[in-house]
């Protein structure tokens, strides 16, 4: 009958004891996201419960039902089908970000890694010193305005 050498139990001991106390946090820290969360939904309607009164009442949804942690179970009930027949296909849930958020040109066109804005001969020799280390620069389709702000242009 072999014997686990007292160190090798020692460090097993450790590793169960740092597992359970890493366990006992997240398991506290999720009840307290679900706890915040279940204090907001209630106090924020027209945030978290906006279809039992803002849609038509063939569409709107049944309010949830009072009490902690109530929301659970009829979420997990809810069927896909009767899900689309409410909220529709998830093809008009899709935002296209590209249009809808600003992206800076120098993220999406083919473009030098140093965009150095356009400023009397000074951009020029600057641009010049970069490509002369490999850099890949240019000074087109940026400038300074009066007040030494960058201001772009589309390319």
């Amino acid at each position: 009958m072999s014997q686990v050498p007292v160190s090798q139990q020692q460090s097993t001991d450790s590793s169960i004891a740092t597992f359970t106390s890493s366990l006992v946090f997240n398991v506290a820290v999720t009840i307290g996201i679900f706890v915040a969360f279940d204090i907001f939904r209630k106090r924020n309607k027209k945030v978290y419960e906006p279809r039992t009164y803002l849609v038509p009442e063939s569409n709107r949804s049944e309010p949830l039902p009072p009490g902690l942690f109530a929301w659970i179970l009829p979420v997990l009930k809810i069927s896909d089908e009767e899900v689309i027949k409410r909220i529709g296909d998830e093809k008009d849930l899709d935002d296209d970000y590209g249009t809808s958020t600003f992206t800076h040109p120098a993220l999406v066109a083919i473009q030098p890694s140093v965009w150095i804005p356009n400023d009397q001969n000074v951009s020029n020799d600057m641009v010049n010193e970069f490509r002369k280390d490999g850099i890949k620069s240019t000074n087109k389709g940026a400038s300074l305005d009066r007040n030494h702000k960058v201001t772009t242009k589309s390319l």
